[in-house]
This record gives C-alpha cells, structure tokens and sequence, in this order.
C-alpha cells in the first residue's frame, strides 16, 4: 500500500511507482571486474518506472447540494417571518463512511446545521429569485462577500449528487449485509428449564 498525505480535496492526481532494492554489488568493489565497478556506488538500485495510473479524483469530505427552493410568502403556512426557504442535502466524509442529512435554511442563515459540531459552511442565503428557467438561489460568502447563483433544479439534477447518494446507498446495504452474518451464538437449552426463572428480586 502507498499513502499520499499531500492531497488535497477537489484534487486530481495520477501516480506511478519506482521500487528501490537492495543493491547486491554494494561494499564488494574490490572483488568485481572494472567494467562492474560502477554498480557498486549506490546502496540501491531503482526499478522502472511503472505506468501512470488512471486519474484518481479525491472528493471534499464536505459537499452540499441545493436542491429546492421557495420563495417569501410561498410556503405552506407563510407569516411575516417567511422571507423564503431552501432546501439542500448535506453529505460529510468521517471515519471512512459517507453520511446524509437533509436541511433547510431560510433567507439571512449560513448554510449548515444548528446541532454541535455539524455542518457549517462559508456561505449563507442572500436571497430567492425567480426566471423563465425557475427559482435562482443566491448565496454570499461571509468571508469576501462573492455572491453565487445556484439553480436548484441544476443541482438536484447533478451527477456529483446521483454519486453521492448511491455511495451512502451502497454503504448501509454492505452494513446490513455484515449485521446479518454475525448473528449472536445461542444457548444450548438445558433440561429443567432456565436456573432463577422464578423471577425473584431484591
């Protein structure tokens, strides 16, 4: 196994190998012919190159989707705070595993969750317009004020979150796979039935 430690999220790297061996003619010059003197210079000998490896794309372990959108007033009980609502779905990677959660944030908020230690992103929702096309969402970063537009029914349409959904899929069928071969060992019965089964307590 080799391991990277130098990537970085959203990434794309390609890769190949050089195996280094212990190079046998180390420390025995005196003893080769002249022509072979040069081999023993390095303690190591350097295989070729391997080939390139396909490209390998290194996913952000943190990627939100807005996929649905209302506008002020819009909702299904709108009052005098309603100034609009997005809808977005939340993938995180942590301890190997890809997990879900479906939010919604409404007009003025940061995009993310209010548990502790969940999701907080660098963007909040500035506003919700409409065009021929649908609902545009627009998204300010807190940081340097860059405004994004973001259609909904572009991201809830996207291949990068038909990907991530069928990864959390793939995930929990696997999980209830390996739940459902270890299953607990049972007691062996015993004639006269089980010790203490009168049901006493203190």
């Amino acid at each position: 196994w080799g391991h990277d430690l130098t990537i970085q999220p959203g990434e794309t790297y390609r890769y190949r190998m050089v195996v280094q061996l212990a190079n046998p003619f180390f420390g025995h010059k005196p003893s080769l012919y002249d022509d072979q003197k040069s081999l023993a210079k390095k303690v190591t000998i350097a295989s070729s190159a391997s080939e390139w490896t396909t490209p390998i794309v290194v996913q952000k372990p943190l990627q939100w989707f807005v996929v649905g959108a209302t506008q002020s007033g819009e909702s299904i009980m709108p009052d005098a705070l309603d100034a609009g609502k997005i809808s977005a779905e939340v993938f995180e990677f942590s301890d190997g595993a890809w997990s879900s959660n479906s939010v919604g944030i409404q007009v003025g908020q940061r995009l993310g969750l209010d548990k502790v230690g969940g999701f907080s992103s660098d963007w909040f929702v500035l506003d919700i317009l409409e065009d021929v096309d649908g609902e545009v969402v627009l998204l300010q970063h807190v940081a340097n004020g860059e405004v994004q537009m973001i259609r909904p029914i572009v991201h809830a349409s996207s291949l990068g979150l038909r990907q991530l959904r069928q990864q959390v899929r793939s995930q929990t069928v696997s999980t209830e796979n390996e739940e459902s071969e270890e299953e607990p060992d049972s007691p062996t019965p015993r004639p006269g039935g089980p010790i203490g089964g009168g049901g006493g307590g203190i």
